[in-house]
C-alpha cells in the first residue's frame, strides 16, 4: 500500500514545476518523506523480529529508504529558504512551522538509522543527525512560541544534542585507533 502511494505521489511530483506549484510540491515532498519513513520503520521492525543476521540486500533497502525519506524532507526544508539569500528565515510562517521542525526531527532520526560498516561515513551521518536535532533546539530557543508545536520532539532533540556528541567522540577515537593500527601494519 505504501509503495503504491509512493509511486502515485512521485508521478504527480514529476509533472509539477516547483517554481509555479511550490505549495503542492512542498506537500508532496513532505508526504513522500513520511511515507518512505513509514516503510523504513516497517522494514526495521521486521528485521528486529528475526534472529537472523540481515542480508546485504536488506541493509541496502533500509539505507535506500532512509535516504529517500531524507531527500524528500530535505527538498521540503530547502523550499522554505529565502530565494534570494538561500538562508532559512529567522521566523517561519505559522502554517509551515510544525511541518518544518518535524522534518528536521525526522531527518535527524533518519541519519542515525543508516547502517554502514565505514566508521568515517558513520561519523558524517551522525554529524548530520546532530545538526538536524540542533537546528530544532536552536530554533525553539530563539522562538519561544514554537515550543508548543513540538514539545515532545523538542525534549527528544535536547537529549540527542547531549548524547550524540559523546557518541561522535567515541567513534572519532575508534577511527583514530584504526588509522594508527593500519599505519603500524603498513610501515
Amino acid at each position: 500500500m505504501h509503495k503504491r502511494r509512493v509511486d502515485h505521489l512521485e508521478s504527480v511530483l514529476k509533472e509539477l514545476n516547483p517554481q509555479y506549484y511550490l505549495l503542492v510540491c512542498r506537500q508532496l515532498w513532505y508526504e513522500l518523506g513520511e511515507t518512505y519513513s513509514d516503510i523504513l520503520d516497517i522494514k526495521l521492525q521486521r528485521l528486529q523480529m528475526t534472529d537472523e543476521r540481515p542480508t546485504p540486500h536488506a541493509l541496502w533497502k533500509v539505507n535506500h529508504l532512509a535516504q529517500q525519506s531524507i531527500s524528500n524532507f530535505s527538498k521540503f526544508i530547502e523550499s522554505l529558504r529565502d530565494a534570494s539569500t538561500k538562508k532559512m528565515p529567522a521566523r517561519l510562517n505559522e502554517d509551515v512551522l510544525r511541518p518544518a521542525l518535524i522534518a528536521y526531527f525526522r531527518v535527524g532520526r533518519l541519519y542515525s538509522k543508516i547502517v554502514t560498516p565505514d566508521k568515517v561515513v558513520q561519523l558524517q551521518y551522525l554529524g548530520k543527525s546532530l545538526d538536524a536535532y540542533q537546528f530544532l533546539v536552536d530554533y525553539c530557543r530563539n522562538d519561544e512560541g514554537a515550543k508548543k508545536y513540538v514539545s515532545v520532539e523538542l525534549a527528544v532533540c535536547e537529549d540527542m544534542v547531549k548524547l550524540l556528541p559523546l557518541k561522535l567522540e567515541k567513534l572519532k577515537h575508534e577511527v583514530q585507533q584504526e588509522g594508527q593500527e593500519w599505519k603500524h601494519v603498513h610501515e
